[in-house]
């Protein structure tokens, strides 16, 4: 009875077994990725559109002005683990001192986020950290003493620190769009033109960014 018993039991157990092996194996294989999972990849496209102020501390000790600006900056990123995502951008700049010329930017550098779910699937907060490079073309124009004016070409290169948090919506799968506050310092800036260098203006901007993307 007891043989018979455990003759009956034992491949019972047996198939508990497999099946409690194979089911986690099916699920992660069967199972959808979800924005933030590990191996996703996101591309997105963040912009400044003119919300942003920028204090200038100037090396001469001349007076701050405001900065308003347009930018736009293609990014893509690599979710390492769960949350934790690794990437870069490129960004351009387009921005008018209340006083002044217009100064054309471009530059880039990686970025390290963490995305976090407010309300999952639905709504997820994800700020993110990162260390760029700018090279700014900018046109001075003076005015001489007997009216006539010339202008000169300057480049000014920068290194800086920024944070930018989202708050992202995905209404769909695949797609989100959110914005959230930015905040830039910079670390370094230099100046170069007509064969002489000097130490440049260094901005503190805090502004509002958009953000629109998707991921595979």
């Amino acid at each position: 009875m007891k043989s018979s018993a455990l003759g009956t039991l034992a491949p019972l157990a047996a198939a508990a077994f497999v099946a409690l092996v194979a089911s986690p194996a099916a699920a992660a294989e069967g199972g959808e990725k979800e924005f933030g999972n590990p191996g996703v990849i996101a591309v997105d496209a963040v912009t400044s559109l003119n919300f942003s102020y920028t204090s200038t501390s100037r090396p001469n000790g001349a007076p701050s002005t405001s900065l308003v600006g347009f930018g736009i900056e293609p990014q893509a990123h690599y979710f390492v683990i769960e949350g934790l995502s690794v990437g870069g951008n490129v960004h351009f700049n387009y921005s008018k001192p209340k006083d002044g010329d217009g100064i054309t930017n471009i530059g880039l550098g990686p970025i390290v986020g963490y995305n976090l779910w407010v309300s999952p699937g639905l709504l997820s907060l994800w700020p993110q950290a990162g260390i760029f490079y700018d090279s700014s073309s900018i046109s001075l124009t003076s005015t001489g003493a007997n009216g006539t004016t010339s202008s000169t070409s300057v480049t000014q290169s920068k290194f800086s620190i920024g944070i930018f948090a989202p708050l992202l919506i995905h209404p769909v799968k695949h797609f989100h769009f959110g914005i959230g506050p930015f905040f830039k310092l910079d670390l370094s800036s230099s100046v170069s033109g007509s064969g002489q260098s000097a130490d440049g203006d260094k901005d503190l901007s805090v502004g509002i960014k958009g953000e629109i993307g998707g991921w595979l």
